[in-house]
């Protein structure tokens, strides 16, 4: 073995990588939690109803955070993750945040298989975008009745409002008080099917 100041070469190259070795940032996991409705649970007794998809953007749904920031522009925040797919995670929110809004057997398990009469929600999420003071989300709301066409659809627009420069665990609280905006609009729409006016 050779020397160097009578150090050893080996043992000087471990030192010096273990000096290179610093404390990495911690990595922040984020999930999406359900939001209790306004009111008590809706007046609905229709046939139940079941979340089968909430499509994210394809550039946001992945386990980093990233935020869109502007059209065009998006921002990659590398010390927080997604505890799962944002897709999947959406999807049980929803289903979390419709189960809090309609009477207790109303809304049926993910992936329970489709039955006749029964309604499917279906979200398509068009945009998430983080402005300096508001979080703002651009979907399309479904709601069919299986073995039927009857179908209704609506565009919405939503926003949530926040404190400036909101860090993503702000950003993705609003995800979910977005969500539990869709899971509002959804039961509108049941309760107006059950009606018949829709």
């Amino acid at each position: 073995m050779s020397r160097r100041n009578g150090i050893p070469v080996a043992l000087l190259a471990g030192t010096l990588a273990l000096s290179g070795c610093g404390h990495s940032p911690q990595t922040h996991l984020l999930t999406l939690d359900l939001v209790p409705p306004v009111s008590p649970p809706a007046d609905y007794s229709a046939p139940p109803v079941r979340v089968t998809a909430v499509r994210i953007p394809a550039a946001l749904d992945r386990l980093e955070f990233v935020q869109a920031v502007a059209p065009g522009e998006l921002q990659i925040r590398d010390q927080y993750r997604w505890s799962a797919s944002i897709g999947e995670l959406a999807r049980e929110a929803l289903m979390r945040d419709l189960s809090a809004r309609l009477p207790n057997g109303s809304v049926l398990p993910l992936d329970t298989p489709a039955v006749k009469g029964s309604r499917h929600a279906d979200v398509a999420i068009l945009a998430l975008t983080a402005a300096p003071e508001q979080t703002t989300m651009d979907a399309i709301v479904t709601v069919a009745v299986d073995g039927s066409d009857r179908i209704v659809r609506r565009h919405v627009t939503l926003t949530q409002k926040h404190a400036t420069n909101a860090l993503p665990e702000r950003i993705a609280s609003d995800y979910g008080m977005l969500l539990g905006k869709v899971a509002d609009e959804i039961v509108f729409i049941v309760q107006l099917m059950q009606a018949g006016k829709m």
